[in-house]
């Protein structure tokens, strides 16, 4: 009310008087506005740390749950292993195995294969089966798998039948777990 009297007479008697008042007052109430939103902002700066936080572990529980779904359906529809448990390759599994590089990479890492498996800890042989495979996932993109990995782009069908990539991850999984099991033979009872 009085800022408006006093704004009024400014600008009719001193007009650059009065515009820069103006022109003051916008400043002052951008300043301010700018000051308040930095002050909000900055609060979600300091909770990023638990942001991020959050968000990789929503990340991690998707990653896990496509890596079940993937052996799932790995385990349950291939070709290249006998059906009933403990799962062991088949005569097409064993060409597999051997056409595609998969042996000869296998036998190269076969050590640093078998130490993250055994990292990982397995109280049955099931899930010694099942962490055999989240290894084989886990080293899928890793640089010496480039040939496998042409092999199986270059061969959609093999013997026949379709094949993927997670075939050949599949088939060397259980390579592993029976390396695994051959390594630690005399550790049991």
């Amino acid at each position: 009310m009085w800022f408006d009297v006093v704004l009024k007479y400014l600008i009719d008697n001193y007009p650059q008087i009065g515009l820069g008042g103006i022109l003051l007052f916008l400043i002052c109430f951008l300043v301010y506005k700018c000051t308040k939103f930095y002050l909000k902002t900055k609060g979600v700066c300091d909770d990023f740390p638990a942001l991020k936080k959050l968000l990789e572990k929503i990340d991690k529980g998707f990653t896990t749950l496509n890596q079940i779904l993937i052996e799932k359906n790995v385990i349950s529809t291939s070709c290249y292993s006998e059906g009933n448990s403990p799962r062991s390759l088949n005569e097409r599994g064993e060409m597999l195995y051997k056409e595609s590089g998969a042996e000869r990479l296998f036998i190269q890492i076969k050590d640093e294969l078998i130490l993250e498996l055994e990292k990982r800890g397995q109280d049955s042989s099931l899930e010694l089966e099942a962490n055999a495979l989240k290894v084989m996932f886990d080293k899928m993109n890793d640089p010496e798998f480039k040939d496998v990995q042409n092999f199986a782009y270059n061969h959609p069908n093999f013997n026949g039948t379709s094949l993927t990539y997670t075939d050949i991850l599949f088939v060397m999984a259980l390579k592993l777990r029976d390396a695994h099991i051959e390594k630690h033979k005399g550790d049991r009872p």
